[in-house]
């Protein structure tokens, strides 16, 4: 098991929910979104993150039975778009992503990833995005989210990735019309 993957999956699920303190605020994502993982059915696997090629570092999603608020109409959302909070110095770095169920069946999302440096943002950060998954709660449970820089000197997780307050990686999740965000809940 590679070092990076370790900590970059254990980074990344330790820092999940709500990490604002008075040194990043606002936090990420930096949008107004309601931030409640009760009324997601995402979440992101208890397992080191992997390498399913080389070159390429994932994490893999599972959907949930049910959440904690079943009658929310979050609870069955699609899942269009992936963001992770990363270095400002990534920015410009050429990325692909790719998603499936294993090495052989990867295959590259329908759009680029982009960068963006939000004004809400703080100092050194970033976000990383991905959009049209095209994935629902069928489709999404047991996936591969993968990422490969094809240029850039990001072209690991722990390189790409800006800790949070906790020194955690952070993710978030949106549905198409972006009215349901997920934070899945970390599993410590």
């Amino acid at each position: 098991m590679r070092v990076w993957a370790s900590a970059f999956l254990g980074a990344l699920l330790a820092g999940l929910v709500g990490l604002a303190s008075a040194q990043d605020a606002p936090s990420f994502p930096f949008c107004q979104c309601v931030r409640s993982a009760s009324t997601s059915r995402y979440e992101v696997v208890d397992a080191p993150a992997v390498s399913l090629k080389a070159g390429y570092w994932c994490v893999q999603l599972s959907v949930k039975e049910q959440c904690d608020k079943p009658k929310n109409p979050c609870c069955n959302a699609d899942l269009h778009k992936i963001e992770l909070l990363a270095q400002d110095g990534c920015v410009g770095s050429r990325m692909t992503a790719s998603y499936g169920y294993s090495a052989a069946s990867l295959v590259e999302v329908p759009s680029v990833p982009t960068w963006e440096t939000p004004d809400a943002a703080p100092e050194g950060a970033a976000v990383l995005k991905v959009v049209r998954l095209g994935l629902n709660t069928s489709s999404a449970d047991g996936i591969y989210i993968c990422f490969k820089a094809l240029s850039g000197n990001c072209k690991k997780a722990e390189q790409v990735c800006l800790p949070g307050a906790t020194g955690q990686c952070q993710l978030s999740l949106f549905n198409s019309d972006s009215s349901c965000w997920a934070l899945p809940a970390p599993r410590l």
